[in-house]
């Protein structure tokens, strides 16, 4: 029995990293910091205590690079085994490389792939083993931890809670009182780093502001449709579904709109939206519990021929690389 753990250990590994390179070749990934923010963190990979730049609630991705070494300029490099461990959980929970290959083609991880240093993997890494251990109140733990990471996590506690105690039968008041206890990790850390004198823009209380929501709204809203739908591409096709089905619905539909809703304060639409994977997570494993026998396999394969768009206040387009190939030898220019 122990040697068939084994076995099946390093086969899951195995796929794991073999599916992390078709990624990074697919989307053309690089190890090169190329956005403001990734700068940041790189920075203070090198120092995590006091060079907090404007990314000071951002912390555990750089210090999970300080303490393993990968520091300055080798911070890039943390996306590598970030990847693997997002994908291995993939795989874990849903046991199909077809289904994990429709997550890998999402913006929660094509994103980090495309420009390195982005903390988002980690974020998304945690949360997503929130949802393998829902029943445990672990997840708390786990919870805790994606938000001193990014605060991009506390769109997605209430159906996180709420899944809990559906998965576990706990309470629902000791439930959301563990929610909230979640926040105090954080929290210390905020007033730890007032307190030496630092102050950051991206602090989560600017998000707050009706200024910044307008702003935000006006220029996210023109793009909203295509931003959003390249998050997922096809994959959106899943929880769709399930919602016209009635299979979970509300619970699909809460954690995609508690996803979206991060939309009204950030117009990085593709990148935000990503979030939305706990709930096209869900409706892929309940679609495929309800239509047993149904294959993966073939919009996942069509998922990876469409380009992907990319929207922040702009448009960016991440090529496949085969299509890039095509026009190199055509002398076409597509970037």
């Amino acid at each position: 029995m122990a040697d068939n753990n084994l076995t099946n250990l390093i086969k899951h590994l195995v796929t794991a990293v073999a599916l992390t390179a078709f990624a990074w070749f697919w989307f053309d990934g690089t190890l090169t910091v190329g956005l403001d923010m990734s700068r940041v963190s790189q920075l203070q990979s090198v120092s995590p205590f006091s060079d907090f730049g404007a990314n000071q609630h951002r912390v555990l991705t750089p210090l999970i690079a300080h303490a393993i070494g990968l520091r300055g300029d080798l911070f890039p490099l943390i996306t590598i085994p970030l990847c693997i461990i997002f994908i291995s959980l993939t795989l874990w929970y849903f046991g199909d490389v077809w289904m994990s290959l429709l997550l890998i083609c999402s913006s929660a991880v094509y994103m980090s792939i495309h420009w390195a240093g982005l903390v988002d993997l980690t974020t998304f890494s945690l949360l997503m083993a929130c949802l393998i251990v829902i029943k445990s109140r672990w997840w708390y733990v786990l919870y805790a931890l994606s938000l001193l990471n990014h605060p991009l996590g506390f769109f997605v506690g209430v159906p996180l809670t709420f899944l809990h105690i559906r998965e576990s039968g706990n309470g629902i008041i000791p439930s959301l009182a563990l929610l909230c206890a979640s926040v105090l990790p954080l929290e210390a850390w905020r007033l730890y780093t007032a307190s030496i004198g630092v102050s950051a823009w991206n602090d989560w209380r600017i998000y707050t502001g009706w200024e910044w929501i307008k702003w935000t709204v006006r220029h996210g809203l023109p793009w909203f449709l295509v931003g959003t739908f390249s998050a997922f591409k096809l994959a959106w096709y899943y929880p769709f579904q399930c919602v016209a089905e009635g299979r979970d619905r509300w619970m699909i539909l809460l954690f995609i709109l508690c996803a979206l809703s991060t939309l009204i304060v950030d117009c990085d639409i593709t990148r935000m939206a990503g979030l939305s994977f706990l709930g096209v997570a869900l409706s892929m494993k309940e679609y495929a519990s309800a239509h047993q026998g149904h294959s993966f396999k073939k919009i996942a394969i069509y998922n990876l021929f469409i380009p992907t768009v990319v929207v922040a206040i702009g448009p960016a387009v991440i090529h496949p690389k085969l299509y890039v190939w095509i026009a190199q030898l055509l002398s076409v220019s597509i970037r």
